[in-house]
């Protein structure tokens, strides 16, 4: 089995972190997509779950017409310059130890031994990727296991994105594929145990975990994903929280507020972490006097 990543699944590792609740699959409530506007300007701000299952679609109604509304769609990175052999091989130069150093240099035994057995459960011989990061041997845990769960199927951004190609829609970014890569390299750095650890036992259930991101992003619950995967991981991995959601959103929010004044109507997909919390684009948007409407489609009345 390979071990080798695709950029666009390297956030996942933490959007999981939840409560273990059921599914839902209403198909009347309010959706994770919001209406931004000031001055008759609009664009559209939705949340991304990166790796679904099949059984995920069709989309909540709101965030087809969020993309029909829309000229031009803005991911966090553009997903095409990505999978170029280039930067391929620049990800994994970048996710690489200096020359000398091994992962077993920066895990307790203990640790270290726990994540082998791990590993060759997967079919993956750890001495054959030793030389690479903490931070890519936890995400790839997660993404290996979400494979045999069956659940790393397209998610909401790439889903867009194909489509987007195909109606010859124009496509932006937040950040450039190099700036993306930089938090993830850095990622879990002094924390490689902990890290690794939470990985592993998080792993044991993380079909569960699934199903509770996907109820409250399905139901656009905001308070309940602010609740039980936010916060969790800002009090968990503080550190990470501050690089990978708190700095990154001030990096993000004047380009969006600049997409707001001007033209053509864009449809944003980040992360659904990046929009929820007081350091998420909701909030932050509110506070300089924006209207930030959650869309929500109700069905007909009954005659």
């Amino acid at each position: 089995m390979s071990f080798l990543p695709r950029i666009n699944h390297l956030f996942i590792k933490w959007l999981l972190l939840a409560c273990l609740l059921g599914t839902a699959n209403s198909v009347w409530a309010k959706a994770f997509v919001w209406k931004v506007s000031k001055d008759n300007r609009v664009i559209y701000l939705g949340g991304a779950i990166h790796l679904l299952a099949k059984s995920d679609y069709p989309l909540p109604k709101e965030y087809e017409f969020a993309y029909h509304s829309a000229k031009a769609l803005v991911f966090e990175v553009d997903l095409r310059q990505t999978q170029t052999p280039s930067f391929q091989q620049h990800l994994l130069m970048q996710m690489r130890y200096p020359y000398g150093e091994t992962l077993q240099q920066h895990l307790s035994p203990s640790v270290y031994k726990k994540l082998t057995s791990q590993l060759k459960n997967y079919g993956v011989d750890i001495n054959k990727i030793r030389n690479y990061r903490a931070s890519l041997m936890s995400m790839n845990l997660t993404l290996l296991e979400m494979k045999r769960l069956g659940l790393a199927g397209t998610g909401v951004d790439k889903y867009f994105l194909e489509k987007a190609i195909q109606h010859q829609k124009p496509i932006l970014a937040l950040e450039t594929p190099k700036q993306h890569l930089l938090f993830m390299s850095s990622m879990g750095e002094g924390h490689e145990n902990a890290m690794i650890l939470h990985t592993l036992e998080e792993n044991t259930h993380l079909g569960q975990i699934m199903s509770s991101m996907k109820q409250f992003w399905r139901a656009g619950d905001v308070a309940g994903f602010d609740r039980t995967v936010l916060k969790p991981f800002e009090t968990g991995f503080p550190s990470i929280y501050n690089s990978i959601i708190v700095e990154r959103n001030q990096n993000w929010l004047p380009k969006i507020e600049y997409m707001i004044h001007t033209p053509p109507t864009e449809f944003i997909l980040v992360g659904t972490l990046h929009l929820v919390g007081k350091h998420g684009l909701l909030e932050q948007l509110k506070r300089k006097g924006y209207q930030v409407q959650q869309l929500d489609f109700k069905p007909p009345k009954q005659s």
